[in-house]
């Protein structure tokens, strides 16, 4: 019987900190709006999608990375024929792109080990730690 009141006890301690779905679609379309703004003129959602994916969400390591991945990568396809159009993306930026893309794949190899190494309240502390560098320099480059 203890154990099904310890197992009680924190079911209800769990319940408490989530949202209900109406409020969970509601920040859901306001970061959503924010982040939209945000990395059309600053191309800074970075930091809006992690607090919201760590937060909210309440996404696994595996999963937090994955759907960020995702995200960011179908995005930024997205952003794709803006920049043509706009003239801020052109084939004279192709072997910066193709050098950034081999360090980025090989960026993933080499961290995916330590991610799998890590405890869950670990990786959400560094990434937290991220997030708030992240703001603070957005911040700083705001004042200059």
């Amino acid at each position: 019987e203890s154990g099904m009141s310890v197992s009680k006890n924190a079911t209800t301690k769990i319940k408490k900190h989530q949202l209900s779905p109406a409020r969970q679609l509601l920040w859901s379309c306001i970061v959503g709006i924010i982040g939209g703004i945000a990395t059309m003129l600053t191309n800074s959602m970075g930091p809006i999608l992690n607090v919201y994916l760590l937060s909210v969400a309440k996404l696994s390591p595996q999963s937090y990375i994955g759907t960020r991945a995702m995200f960011f990568c179908f995005l930024n396809l997205g952003k794709l024929p803006i920049r043509v159009m706009g003239g801020t993306l052109g084939l004279s930026m192709m072997p910066l792109v193709v050098g950034l893309g081999v360090v980025a794949v090989m960026g993933v190899f080499l961290a995916k080990p330590i991610m799998l190494g890590m405890a869950e309240k670990t990786f959400v502390k560094l990434e937290m730690g991220v997030v708030l560098f992240a703001g603070l320099r957005l911040c700083y480059m705001g004042m200059k």
